[in-house]
């Protein structure tokens, strides 16, 4: 791990590098799995930020694609011909057309205004209707209408119908049953003629269509009105030979007599019912011996006074026995007296019962008479019913084919009437007039349109593009994918020989001034402000050819020329390059130190830059990670003791366990990517990867950064301009 170093006191922008081992993690070392709930400075690579500068980066596209677009499209505007327009407001009557008298029409058509309405909406526009109006306007030999593009060429019929129609529109004001009828065209005066000329066409069509359609109407009824008269005539006849054959005059009346005779002979029925059961009551009283029971008064006075007379009999018949006895003259006399009485008694029962009998059998035919009488009328009835049904319904018939009849020629004569009646469903409340004033082209409102169109398409192609390019571009989104730090960006070079680290004076003088080797020192004054105890510090980067041995290379030139004694180490073992950079023999170098087969002092070699040594990577090795993990910490502890300041160029870091050996020991790791070109997940994985074998990366650097790619790094040629120039700068305060 890295070791501890010393935070100084906090001097923006530059951010602490990471330490050994126990060290508290920065912000920026937080992985990927801590998600946003890891710290972060206010307001650093936010999406909006973010965003919004990349948005400020392709500002002169958005702005040059912005004036374009809406320059082409107000000239467009400019150049098209002036359109007038021309509108007829006409009014939908639902009740306006229909045939007088037919109410059940009317509130049909009133419940049906709307469907009205957006039907007359779609005849305007009808072929049928802007026929009329080509000839009656002469359209397609009028020179104002014809197509802009071919001014003296006739245009055939289809072509004057198309061009007519593309012009016209039909609107609806919402809630109402209105109807406005516009026309667009390169004259005024021919607007306002073809707008009126087609309301009136469709309002003629209208008028037309209902009498075609009432007179075809009108012929068909007046055709079917003498088979409807045969009809009723014969229906009629029928009806009064039916009359005559069954004798029915009234069957309504009749038929009240009928029920009311049999309603009387039904309560007679009933009365005599209860006549003869009364008697036949009586007859079974007298039968058993109480004559008391019978109802008749004469004949049962006669019974009860006898009867009284037996009892006083019998009463004294009784004392004179008990005073006289059976053989007394006055006993024998009593008793004949009392044989009498029961002889009385005995006839008057007889002739009671003979007359409660003959009543009987009286009420017994009476009633047997009337269930005849009662028979006999219900079979009238139901033969009279039935005479009447046939009579009912010849009688229905016969008042239908009337009535039909009579409506019939009710609705010709009122159809005549309508046809003759100029009155449409429809009424023109506003024709329209010329005016002067054009609606189209609107150069402003185009201009507008264009304006706000292109901005939004224009914004919108640079998120989608910044989406696609999967490349890293600049600092802003560095701090937003990675949480890692940007701790310099350094310019693109023309070429790889723009500038030499092999050293020299003239070349040294020309070196200071270039603009690399100002972001080199901005990149060196990040690192020994964020750590002033980094002396070893580390640079890899997760592809080859990203730039980081031209960048390792001037970073250790830039700390020697301060006075330090810094030693530039190739640690890429399998493809050095920094013995080219510096022009200096391979043979001899870091890996037969790692072997063995060298020291390490033997192995150091000086460069022509004052405070500078190279140690080269030497012959390429095949187990260039194994050495590294068990020879490299040892090495590196000589080297700390020798010099003040050890860059690294490392090798690769995907794909290979070298970069990890070396930096696992080092003050500072920084990951070189190359701006527009390294992926955003190589990066990532790369970090990943580092932070896998226990390695913190202590900032990234942006290499090949160009204005292209970053606006911001703009300061960097104006600085270089100025203190290129020959004249006087005044310094100020």
């Amino acid at each position: 791990m890295p070791k501890a170093v010393q935070q100084p006191s906090p001097i923006p922008p530059p951010q602490p590098v990471a330490g050994r081992a126990g060290a508290p993690a920065p912000w920026w070392q937080a992985t990927e799995e801590a998600g946003p709930q890891a710290e972060r400075p206010a307001g650093s690579g936010t999406p909006w930020v973010y965003y919004g500068r990349l948005l400020q980066r392709n500002l002169w596209r958005l702005v040059t694609f912005v004036c374009v677009v809406t320059a082409v499209a107000t000239l467009i505007a400019l150049t098209r011909p002036k359109q007038y327009a021309a509108v007829t407001t006409l009014q939908v009557d639902a009740l306006g057309a229909q045939v007088v008298g037919d109410e059940h029409l009317q509130r049909a058509s009133t419940a049906d205004s709307d469907a009205l309405v957006l039907t007359d909406q779609t005849v305007m526009t009808s072929p049928a209707v802007l026929l009329q109006v080509v000839e009656q306007l002469h359209l397609q030999d009028n020179p104002a209408f014809r197509a802009p593009s071919h001014p003296n060429l006739t245009p055939s019929p289809d072509d004057v119908l198309r061009q007519l129609s593309n012009g016209v529109s039909v609107s609806r004001p919402p809630a109402s049953l209105l109807l406005n009828v516009s026309y667009q065209t390169q004259s005024a005066t021919l607007a306002a003629q073809i707008a009126n000329a087609i309301a009136n066409s469709f309002l003629n069509l209208e008028y037309n269509s209902r009498a075609q359609a009432l007179n075809q109407s009108t012929a068909y009824m007046s055709g079917q009105l003498d088979n409807l008269r045969a009809q009723t005539e014969q229906a009629q006849q029928n009806l009064v030979s039916y009359e005559s054959r069954a004798n029915i005059l009234d069957p309504d009346s009749k038929d009240n007599i009928m029920v009311a005779r049999l309603t009387e002979l039904n309560s007679d029925l009933t009365k005599a019912k209860s006549q003869r059961m009364q008697m036949q009551a009586a007859v079974r009283v007298i039968d058993s011996g109480a004559a008391a029971g019978w109802t008749n008064p004469t004949l049962t006075q006669e019974v009860q006074t006898l009867r009284g007379r037996l009892q006083t009999d019998q009463n004294q018949l009784q004392v004179l026995g008990q005073i006289y006895g059976t053989s007394h003259p006055r006993y024998r006399q009593q008793s004949t007296v009392v044989r009498r009485d029961e002889e009385a008694v005995q006839q008057a029962q007889a002739r009671l019962a003979g007359a409660a009998r003959a009543q009987f059998v009286a009420a017994r035919l009476q009633e047997m008479l009337l269930e005849q009488a009662v028979a006999q009328q219900k079979q009238a009835m139901d033969q009279f019913e039935r005479r009447a049904i046939t009579y009912r319904s010849l009688q229905a018939a016969a008042q239908n084919y009337t009535k039909l009849y009579y409506d019939l020629l009710q609705r010709i004569a009122e159809s005549k009437l309508a046809a003759g009646f100029h009155t449409t469903n429809a009424r023109v409340v506003s024709p329209a007039r010329p005016d002067f004033r054009p609606v189209a082209p609107r150069p402003k409102l185009t201009a507008a349109v264009a304006l706000l169109l292109s901005l939004l398409a224009g914004v919108g192609f640079v998120l989608a593009r910044d989406a696609l390019d999967q490349s890293v571009a600049s600092a802003e989104q560095v701090e937003l994918l990675f949480r890692v730090p940007v701790l310099g960006l350094l310019p693109l070079l023309e070429s790889e020989n723009e500038l030499q680290l092999a050293g020299g004076g003239s070349e040294e003088d020309r070196e200071a001034r270039h603009p690399y080797h100002e972001a080199i020192v901005s990149l060196q004054s990040a690192i020994l402000l964020g750590a002033a105890e980094a002396r070893v510090v580390a640079i890899t980067s997760a592809l080859p050819a990203e730039g980081k041995s031209t960048a390792a290379g001037h970073l250790a030139a830039s700390m020697a020329q301060m006075g330090q004694s810094t030693l530039l180490v190739d640690g890429d073992l399998r493809k050095p390059r920094v013995h080219r950079l510096f022009g200096v023999a391979n043979q001899r170098g870091l890996s037969p130190v790692l072997r063995g087969t060298m020291d390490l002092e033997a192995a150091l070699q000086p460069s022509r830059r004052d405070n500078l040594t190279l140690l080269t990577a030497g012959p390429t090795v095949t187990n260039s990670a194994e050495l590294l993990q068990q020879h490299w910490p040892a090495v590196l502890d000589r080297l700390r003791e020798r010099f003040d300041r050890v860059i690294i160029d490392c090798g690769p870091t995907l794909g290979f366990a070298d970069s990890g050996a070396i930096a696992r020991d080092t003050d500072a790791l920084v990951l070189l990517v190359r701006a527009g070109k390294t992926a955003r997940n190589l990066v990532r994985g790369a970090l990943r990867q580092l932070r896998t074998t226990g390695v913190d990366v202590t900032g990234i650097v942006l290499n090949c950064v160009s204005a292209r790619l970053d606006p911001y790094y703009y300061y960097q040629s104006a600085y270089h301009n100025y203190y290129n120039s020959d004249g006087d700068g005044e310094e100020s305060e």
